[in-house]
């Protein structure tokens, strides 16, 4: 946000020294930029002295001290308004549909505990050490049971007879 904060500064700044130009004179005695229609002191002497109404703008707050005299001056003002709003906005909105995301979750899990336990408050703490050693034992117990299925399948696997798709022994 501070990049695209910064490069919106360098920008509109720019932007509206060399529109305020249009409309000023440089006055070699006094080293300032005047405005022609009333050899007033123009606010944007420079790009640097017009960070400031930059800055006003698009956080804004829009003091209303520097202010642009030009038709185009005023229209990069506006745009420069526009651009502030969205580019403040867009983080915002971000943040805040991550911020909803992680309330609702947060209340779904409430009410899980709520069903399944009764109370928040009676939740029990679970022993991660003691959940993995039940973990172990329940896989040992079906490797176990898989291998005398695959053992028992083996046998009545041997007792077909490949070629009559019968049982031996039983029909001759």
């Amino acid at each position: 946000m501070a990049l695209l904060i910064s490069m919106e500064l360098v920008i509109f700044s720019s932007a509206v020294f060399f529109c305020e130009q249009a409309v000023s004179f440089f006055d070699n005695q006094q080293n300032l930029w005047k405005y022609k229609s009333d050899n007033a002191t123009s606010p944007f002497q420079s790009i640097p002295h017009s960070f400031w109404w930059c800055f006003v703008t698009i956080t804004t707050v829009g003091y209303g001290d520097n202010i642009p005299r030009s038709l185009p001056g005023r229209v990069i003002a506006c745009f420069s308004m526009f651009c502030a709003v969205v580019s403040i906005a867009f983080p915002i909105t971000i943040i805040g549909t991550k911020f909803l995301e992680v309330y609702h979750q947060y209340f779904e899990e409430l009410a899980y505990r709520r069903h399944y336990h009764g109370s928040i408050d009676e939740i029990p703490v679970v022993d991660i050490g003691k959940l993995r050693r039940r973990m172990k034992k329940q896989v040992a117990i079906l490797n176990g049971k898989l291998r005398e299925t695959k053992h028992v399948v083996h046998k009545v696997s041997g007792l077909l007879d490949p070629h009559k798709k019968r049982v031996k022994g039983l029909i001759s």
